[in-house]
């Protein structure tokens, strides 16, 4: 019924038809296509509108150089004249002919990579006035058949059936560069979108307006969902018979079923250890799907930091003598004051950056612990001598299952898990970690945590730094 009451011609083009159409509406208009058809169109009607001028003069007698007729010496003057001006004239009127051309196949084609984007497009100025939208938004806002250019929305349009979602589009937090919310349709559907926001300005520099994408986020959301759901259901039925299999290869490494030779102690050994390795695996995937479900729970007390880092450290004496690595601590003598932190987490944290740290790092390498106060916030540096990041892989290591191309054939065991959940924890605190690292010459990797207690989040978000190039 829209479509009849639009064009009812439209429904009976065929597809080649369609594309004709189109293709005309894209191309300029005829009077910018022949600029010099134009320009000596302009110069003939200059000169009949001289001899139209002259023509009055034609019954004047007046001898000038031995010519009587006053007219025909005007039309001459005029005529020099006319040349003069065409030239001139030519090169002026192609050039703004030119630039308009140019100016107009630009317009178009910007305005159609616009229709064509896959994402949602809205532009408003500072008066709230939509100054631009597609088709995406319009489609994506149910739009369609509502003309909101030069609109001005309010906050009161929230409450609108038709101009709501827009409403809550435009009045999201423009400070923050990407925003992910909850919208509704007209059948009662919820759905994510997330909102990319850009201040635009003007030639001086002042804000002028807001332009922001939508981009629908229910798939993907769907898809991070069904999959964390699925780890957490393989994690949780792999965990019991691996506890099973462990306390079994326990009892019979420690005699209960009988002595065993060297030769059979040091398969179990090996087989007990893989077991192990098979545990925190299952451990990570399970951590990694509470992060993404928002459950991870976290416990804030008032406690001691440097308590923490030094119990961390002891679990690693075992290990670093036999791999004869030098592993230190190095404390300021900095007060640092007992704030509010999970000691759980912040160890797990810490616990997977020295782990990276001395897994990779050579036999008669080195790894330094320091704690130190810097502003209002603690910094935990856990720098290493070991193989380093190559650099064109720096911006992927706290992505889930990153593990640099170049220690995979150092350690073959690894999950690529404990980076994505430290971000997270140092996140979660109101912190951050940050990797320096350098192929070769070792990692420095900085966790920062906030003494303010208001600088810790309300709630639980999940935080993945996303590949920007491969």
């Amino acid at each position: 019924g829209d479509l009849l009451e639009e064009n009812p011609f439209t429904l009976f083009r065929s597809e080649d038809e369609k594309r004709k159409v189109e293709a005309r509406k894209t191309q300029p208009r005829w009077f910018l296509r022949y600029p010099e058809l134009i320009s000596v169109l302009f110069v003939l009607l200059f000169v009949l509108m001289a001899e139209a001028w002259a023509f009055p003069f034609f019954d004047i007698q007046w001898s000038i150089f031995g010519i009587d007729n006053l007219a025909i010496i005007l039309s001459g003057v005029l005529f020099v004249c006319g040349t003069l001006i065409f030239v001139l004239l030519w090169g002026i009127v192609s050039a703004l002919i030119r630039s308009a051309l140019s100016f107009e196949k630009e317009r178009t084609h910007v305005s159609t990579i616009i229709s064509k984007l896959a994402d949602g497009l809205i532009e408003y100025d500072r008066e709230y006035k939509v100054v631009l939208i597609n088709s995406k938004a319009r489609e994506m806002l149910e739009l369609s058949n509502n003309d909101v250019l030069g609109q001005k929305i309010t906050r009161e349009d929230m409450e609108d059936r038709t101009l709501g979602n827009l409403a809550h589009v435009i009045f999201t937090d423009e400070k923050k560069n990407e925003v992910e919310i909850a919208l509704t349709n007209s059948a009662g559907d919820a759905f994510d979108v997330r909102i990319l926001s850009q201040t635009l300005v003007d030639e001086y520099g002042r804000p002028a307006g807001i332009l922001k994408v939508i981009h629908d986020a229910t798939r993907e959301n769907l898809m991070s969902k069904l999959k964390s759901e699925f780890i957490s259901i393989a994690a949780h039925q792999l965990r019991t018979p691996l506890s099973a299999l462990k306390w079994v290869l326990h009892m019979l490494i420690e005699g209960d079923m009988g002595k065993l030779t060297k030769v059979q102690l040091n398969t179990l050994q090996r087989g007990y250890d893989t077991n192990e390795r098979m545990i925190r695996l299952v451990n990570d995937l399970l951590d990694v799907a509470r992060i993404e479900e928002g459950r991870f729970g976290y416990d804030f007390v008032y406690g001691s930091i440097r308590e923490v880092v030094r119990q961390t450290i002891a679990r690693f004496d075992l290990y670093v003598k036999q791999n004869k690595i030098t592993l230190t601590l190095r404390e300021s003598n900095t007060k640092i004051p007992k704030f509010r932190f999970d000691p759980g987490k912040i160890s797990l944290a810490l616990e997977n950056l020295i782990d990276n740290a001395v897994k990779y790092t050579l036999p008669g390498g080195s790894v330094e612990v320091a704690i130190d106060m810097k502003d209002n916030f603690v910094e935990i540096i856990v720098k290493d001598t070991g193989a380093g990041i190559p650099k064109h892989q720096l911006n992927r290591v706290f992505t889930k299952f990153f593990r640099g191309e170049n220690v995979v054939r150092m350690q073959t065991d690894g999950s690529g898990l404990g980076l994505f959940i430290a971000r997270n924890i140092a996140v979660r605190h109101g912190g951050d970690i940050q990797i320096i690292s350098e192929e070769r010459k070792g990692t420095t990797a900085i966790l920062t945590l906030p003494i303010g207690e208001e600088l810790i989040p309300e709630k639980e978000e999940v935080y993945e730094k996303f590949i920007t190039e491969l």
